[in-house]
């Protein structure tokens, strides 16, 4: 079940750079020129406070759904105040990768039937869901609905 057929995204590039002197490298988004600090975990010797390549990408997938959810919901004509929060954790290792996935959702405004509509069409439709999905990684889900 898709919402449209499949979409072109424009290509995006980004680029990151690093010295043997820091623990922080710099992304650079090569279309708009904006920049973050990122940094290696605290345990592998970078420094706290600053985002991992794994927050980002968690980070990534959960707003990624986010605005899906709220592309579709205006285009299926959605109307009216509704919110919805994405809360993700990952299980990654060194060498194998993302082994698991736990994504709760929070959907409110809705009524059930609307919410579990848009959010099954989030699945089938979010870039970064379905790319995780057709790798086999183990997914868990959790969707309320208030």
């Amino acid at each position: 079940m898709y919402i449209v057929e499949s979409r072109e995204i424009p290509l995006i590039e980004v680029e990151a750079s690093s010295t043997s002197s820091k623990s922080i490298a710099y992304l650079v988004n090569k279309a708009s020129s904006t920049s973050l600090e990122v940094s290696e975990l605290p345990q592998f010797g970078g420094i706290e406070g600053k985002p991992t390549p794994l927050e980002l990408f968690l980070g990534g997938i959960a707003s990624c759904e986010t605005f899906m959810f709220r592309m579709i919901a205006s285009t299926l004509g959605v109307r009216g105040e509704y919110s919805i929060t994405v809360r993700i954790s990952g299980k990654f290792k060194i060498g194998t990768g993302l082994e698991k996935l736990d994504l709760e959702v929070t959907i409110t405004g809705l009524d059930r039937e609307l919410a579990e509509k848009i959010y099954l069409l989030v699945k089938n439709n979010c870039p970064l869901y379905t790319t995780i999905r057709k790798l086999g990684v183990d997914i868990a889900e959790k969707v309320i609905i208030k």
